[in-house]
């Protein structure tokens, strides 16, 4: 929450003064080797995903710190001019559909803009990004990857209780550590609400406690499916000859011939 803005309020200790709050918004910059690292959907959704290719060529301090004096001067002056062209046009830039990052994503939008990029170049990339993170947040979950396989095997998805889609769910947990499941169908709700935004950069539809009284449901039923229809595939019918010349007949598929 430190990236977007947060506040804590507390009084100071034997005093009876007001509350004193204090508001903190710095970026964090955090590394790790997992590749899950940012697997939680609300984390993905702040942050920008970088992975850093392995080192092939080592290099000691000194060269380094040689190369990148060199080079410096261009570096700040290229950032300053982002700087002020963000400043300036930030108030400009209109993005369609903008991220959860909004000020962030037209800043940054117009810096690029002043440093020389293509118009829509850093929404476009940093919409891919984001993409990125929600797919794999739905896999690194074992619901998520639960979900996939269910609808693999249905794609049709599902339409009905929460009670019936857990245990329906429960033949596709693999070999997923029983910690790691979902002890009740009320768990299964929660972790479906929170996986509901990564499983849609999949193009799944996940709600839940959605109202189907008038389709035969109940009040807080589950809908699971694909967000595009899939068509069924029309099977050719044998053509077959008959005994009049030149004529050619159709049959159904599900008679022998």
């Amino acid at each position: 929450m430190i990236a977007t803005g947060i506040s804590s309020g507390a009084r100071t200790l034997y005093t009876d003064d007001e509350e004193h709050t204090f508001t903190v918004r710095r970026p964090v910059i955090f590394n790790g080797i997992p590749g899950d690292l940012t697997e939680r959907s609300d984390l993905a959704s702040r942050t920008i995903k970088l992975e850093i290719p392995r080192i092939v060529q080592r290099r000691t301090k000194s060269d380094l710190e040689r190369e990148f004096e060199a080079i410096w001067p261009g570096v700040l002056g290229a950032l300053l001019d982002g700087l002020v062209g963000g400043l300036r046009d930030q108030s400009s830039v209109k993005v369609d559909d903008p991220a959860r990052l909004m000020d962030f994503e037209q800043f940054a939008e117009a810096g690029c803009r002043a440093m020389g990029f293509d118009e829509w170049q850093f929404v476009n990339a940093y919409k891919a990004n984001r993409h990125g993170s929600m797919v794999v947040a739905a896999e690194a979950s074992a619901v998520g990857r639960a979900v996939l396989a269910f609808l693999k095997a249905s794609p049709n998805g599902f339409r009905g209780q929460m009670s019936v889609f857990y245990g329906k769910l429960n033949m596709y947990r693999g070999d997923t550590y029983w910690k790691d499941w979902p002890k009740s169908p009320t768990r299964l709700s929660t972790e479906l609400s929170r996986l509901s935004k990564p499983l849609a950069a999949l193009s799944i539809r996940c709600l839940t406690k959605v109202d189907r009284r008038q389709e035969g449901g109940t009040q807080k039923d589950v809908v699971i499916e694909y967000v595009f229809k899939f068509k069924k595939k029309i099977e050719e019918q044998p053509q077959v000859k008959t005994k009049e010349v030149g004529k050619v007949v159709k049959r159904p598929s599900w008679r022998r011939i």
